[in-house]
């Protein structure tokens, strides 16, 4: 079976996350601490953890993003993993 689209009810399967942007990821792990910023982390759609923002592939690097407030992470989360909740419609994503 194919995976699903983003922004379609059931993508990501549950495993998409959110976290604070660190300021470098070498070998898997952070360093440096971090930027201030959020962003979206999905693994159905090739990303990782454990990859730099900035060696990450374009595609997955606009999927990321970066946001400013933990509210507008998460209701781009929850507009990627396909969600249509009242925060994604506040952030007009739903």
């Amino acid at each position: 079976m194919a995976a699903k689209p983003p922004a379609t009810p059931g993508h990501g399967d549950g495993n998409i996350h959110v976290r604070l942007q660190p300021t470098r990821v070498v070998d898997g792990m952070i360093e440096d601490g971090y930027t201030g910023n959020y962003e979206v982390i999905c693994p159905a759609c090739g990303d990782s953890d454990r990859l730099d923002y900035l060696t990450a592939p374009p595609e997955v690097q606009a999927i990321r993003s970066l946001y400013g407030s933990p509210r507008r992470v998460q209701a781009a989360a929850e507009h990627h993993a396909g969600y249509r909740t009242q925060l994604t419609r506040l952030y007009g994503l739903g």
